[in-house]
């Protein structure tokens, strides 16, 4: 009995022995070096699905309201087309007044924006902002008597184009409509912006 209990630990640390020898032999033989670059990709890229973006553009309008705009954004690829964001906005803006004279004032403001990407390069934007900025008041004489606080509303959509620099950097231009004209609109044309987009 004793010799038969002897015989299966003999058995046991044998085994053991040969498993931790093929262990090392698997660790000591190297992968080839475009073969660990392709592991290495595909567990970076099941790490991390969602893709940071960030980027932001620079727009203008010309008419009676003329918009010098700058906007920085940051925003998430959940999936290879499609992108959603939120971000801040400036806006320079040249109001003409009743009497012909302009006012010249800073409005600033928030977005949030989604995007959608076909064939790579058609870019289907919709957004909404909010911006608040002081409105001037006139008296009978068409003069500025004061100015009050005023907020407005802009729901945005229109189409764009998309170019790709590199792999994680693109340019782009939209051209936009409001389809929100509310009261204190600032927008009575089409919005034409260009921006970059950065992936992270």
């Amino acid at each position: 009995m004793k010799r038969f209990v002897l015989i299966i630990i003999c058995v046991i640390i044998a085994a053991a022995g040969v498993r931790a020898q093929e262990d090392v032999e698997t660790e000591a033989v190297p992968l080839p070096k475009s073969l660990r670059q392709g592991v290495n990709i595909k567990n970076n890229e099941a790490e991390r699905k969602v893709k940071i973006l960030v980027g932001g553009y620079f727009g203008f309008s010309i008419g009676m309201n003329t918009n010098v705009e700058l906007a920085p954004h940051v925003g998430i690829v959940p999936i290879k087309y499609l992108a959603i964001g939120v971000g801040g906005t400036y806006i320079y803006n040249s109001l003409r007044g009743f009497n012909g004279a302009r006012d010249k004032y800073h409005i600033f403001g928030a977005n949030a924006f989604i995007e959608g990407y076909l064939w790579n390069y058609l870019v289907l934007h919709a957004s909404y902002e909010y911006l608040r900025y002081k409105l001037p008041v006139y008296d009978l004489m068409g003069n500025v008597a004061a100015y009050e606080w005023v907020g407005t509303h802009a729901v945005l959509i229109g189409p764009g184009y998309k170019q790709q620099v590199t792999n994680n950097v693109s340019i782009y231009s939209l051209i936009l409509f409001n389809i929100n004209n509310d009261e204190y609109s600032l927008y009575s044309i089409p919005i034409i912006r260009f921006g970059v987009n950065i992936n992270l």
